[in-house]
């Protein structure tokens, strides 16, 4: 009986080391690389970014850096998330209370102030030299 449990043991976390593990690190490889796309288009658009999250739920470790962005590790590595400056919700919704309530230095940095197509990037560099 104890020889079945050893080996029910060993097969359970051979499955759990041998696939679990390396499947969350590279999910969490790819998610990097996907919300630091995110990231670096807002930062490049002039949209203020609030946090750069690896997982979900509780933070487990993170810093600040020189413009305020929160990077972190949370505790479920199912997923990452970009939070901006004026997003409300997971959605990204904001409340028509909360933009209507900004000031114009606010509203400067809120991604729902921006026109982020990539058309209207490329013209207004070309003609201002500019990004908003």
């Amino acid at each position: 009986m104890s020889e079945f449990f050893l080996h029910s043991f060993n097969t359970l976390s051979h499955g759990f080391v041998g696939y679990i593990i390396p499947f969350l690190f590279v999910l969490t490889i790819v998610v990097f690389f996907h919300e630091l796309g995110h990231f670096l288009v807002a930062r490049w658009a002039g949209v203020k970014v609030l946090t750069f999250s690896l997982g979900f739920g509780p933070e487990l470790v993170g810093f600040n850096d020189r413009h305020g962005t929160r990077w972190k590790i949370s505790a479920v590595p199912l997923g990452g998330y970009v939070k901006f400056f004026g997003d409300d919700s997971e959605a990204s919704t904001p409340s028509s209370e909360a933009l209507s309530s900004m000031t114009e230095e606010e509203r400067s940095g809120s991604f729902h102030h921006k026109k982020v197509g990539p058309v209207h990037l490329l013209w207004q560099t070309e003609h201002d030299g500019t990004r908003r």
